[in-house]
């Protein structure tokens, strides 16, 4: 069978290893979760009925995302600061970087 006919969620072997296909052209190594390109026509055998695909292993709660934002321009803010920049400046673009990022996750109105 090619890896291409195999339903996402399926797990098979390929050279040896059994893998799950998570996507058209990728599979996670089932033992150690290590993903792996396929090739579409590469030859595979199926084993067992499709799984669940996996799900992320974490998620990072809005809270810590803001708080590495803001950690992450204060460091930024530092060494522009280490280089002569005009810190009002940089603080301000920061913000507004920020604030637009936010938005983008939907984390802020």
């Amino acid at each position: 069978m090619k890896f291409s006919e195999l339903p996402l969620g399926a797990e098979f072997v390929f050279e040896g290893e059994r893998y799950a296909k998570v996507s058209p052209l990728m599979a996670h190594h089932v033992v150690t979760g290590a993903s792996r390109l396929i090739h579409r026509s590469a030859s595979i055998s199926e084993i067992g009925a499709q799984r669940s695909l996996p799900t992320r292993p974490e998620t990072v709660a809005s809270a810590q995302v803001i708080a590495g934002l803001d950690e992450l321009c204060r460091q930024m803010t530092a060494a522009l600061e280490e280089l002569g920049g005009d810190a009002d400046d940089v603080h301000a673009r920061l913000g507004e970087l920020r604030r637009d990022f936010l938005r983008s996750l939907k984390l802020t109105d």
